[in-house]
């Protein structure tokens, strides 16, 4: 009977030493930093640091779509023709980390059979630029679709 008792009391001190590590972290961690958002160029540039390293802004493997929304504000979709192998969702990780200052959110999904990424970047609600990553075909030659425009 002294055994039931022993192991609530056990579970009870156990409770109240995981509300107390919950209160310290929450009072020595710092809030994230949150940095104002300028222009969205400087999006273009976290964009084009990030996939500078897998050469993909060369040659006729990326295209920037350029969309008017309205008078003020224009979204960019970035094509990218990638190899197989290429790490795209650590790009997405990499663009996250690199955005989250900034507020904006990343949302990725993967189209299939065909192995396409999207990543669609908003900022307070707003769409405001799109990654999508295809990959080449084999047999076929590296480019992104006709439709877009060189930038």
């Amino acid at each position: 009977m002294n055994q039931p008792i022993q192991k609530s009391v056990t579970v009870l001190w156990l409770l109240v030493a995981c509300c107390l590590c919950t209160i310290l972290l929450l009072y020595f961690l710092q809030p994230p930093q949150r940095t104002a958002l300028e222009s969205l160029s400087q999006v273009d540039e976290i964009i084009l640091k990030t996939v500078q390293p897998y050469s993909l802004m060369q040659g006729n493997s990326s295209r920037i779509q350029t969309t008017d929304v309205d008078s003020l504000f224009n979204r960019k979709t970035y094509f990218f023709s990638t190899e197989r192998g290429l790490p795209a969702t650590k790009i997405h990780a990499d663009l996250a980390f690199l955005l989250q200052p900034y507020q904006i959110q990343l949302y990725g999904s993967r189209q299939f059979p065909e192995n396409i990424l999207h990543i669609d970047m908003l900022y307070s609600g707003k769409l405001i630029r799109t990654l999508i990553f295809e990959p080449v075909r084999p047999g076929t030659t590296q480019s992104v679709p006709n439709n877009t425009t060189n930038r």
